[in-house]
């Protein structure tokens, strides 16, 4: 009798303990599900979308050499109305060198759109801003008019795979998640240095505009060399292996 009564006793504290052990399996399973995600969800950089464009290499690459050339292309606008009129006598011949341009970058989308883009996009990108550079020097050298339309055509047709170059890097390149903020920021930097660059060249416009077109297309050249030389970090022993890889991609 005294064993029963000591049994009724302790099932309260039975049940108690029983319902603390208990678990809800809907709640179980919403932990579990939370938890595989934060495991296989990649790292995430605590630095926003225009940070992130110079801190993950290959964004950093593409983005420098964007810029510059994106700013030496915006110059053209200008100094093809003063080439023009240095060569013919005609400023409005001016409006024939960016038509041969425009007319190029349609041949260079066109061979594009049969024959995609197939190399490494960063290496590309970095290829095609050197041969940008060499179209722009060019241009500066062209001492007759029909040479001048061919150069701005050769600019034209680079125009077109160094674009396709660039926005291949930013989809393969950009971090898990800020694809939107590396594709808007790449974009309104570009933008930018297209919009100095012009202003630049209305600023410059009673320079020698050989000289102008020769220093910028030595700096495209620079900035290509530069990124190419641009040598991925060594990871630190604590960094994950993977994250480290993520970071130093080509």
């Amino acid at each position: 009798m005294r064993l029963g009564a000591d049994l009724t006793r302790l099932a309260p504290v039975t049940d108690d303990i029983l319902d603390a052990m208990r678990v809800d399996p809907q709640a179980a399973g919403h932990d579990a599900y939370a938890a595989q995600l934060e495991l296989r969800s990649p790292p995430r950089t605590s630095v926003g979308g225009r940070a992130v464009l110079l801190t993950v290499r290959p964004l950093r690459r593409v983005t420098v050499t964007t810029v510059v050339s994106a700013a030496v292309g915006g110059m053209l606008a200008v100094l093809a109305v003063v080439l023009a009129a240095a060569v013919t006598g005609r400023p409005a011949d001016g409006a024939w060198l960016l038509g041969a341009m425009g007319l190029g970058n349609l041949v260079g989308s066109a061979a594009l759109a049969v024959r995609p883009l197939t190399a490494e996009p960063v290496r590309a990108t970095l290829v095609l801003t050197a041969a940008l550079g060499v179209g722009y020097l060019l241009v500066a050298l062209a001492s007759g008019y029909a040479l001048l339309l061919g150069a701005f055509a050769v600019v034209g047709v680079l125009t077109a795979p160094w674009i396709t170059a660039s926005l291949a890097t930013r989809e393969r390149h950009a971090p898990p998640g800020r694809r939107a903020e590396v594709f808007a920021g790449m974009a309104g930097w570009k933008m930018a240095a297209a919009s100095a660059g012009t202003a630049l060249a209305g600023l410059l416009a009673a320079a020698p505009a050989r000289t102008v077109v020769a220093v910028a297309a030595a700096l495209v050249l620079g900035s290509a060399l530069a990124m190419a030389l641009d040598r991925p970090s060594a990871a630190p022993d604590g960094r994950p292996r993977q994250q480290a890889l993520w970071r130093d991609a080509r």
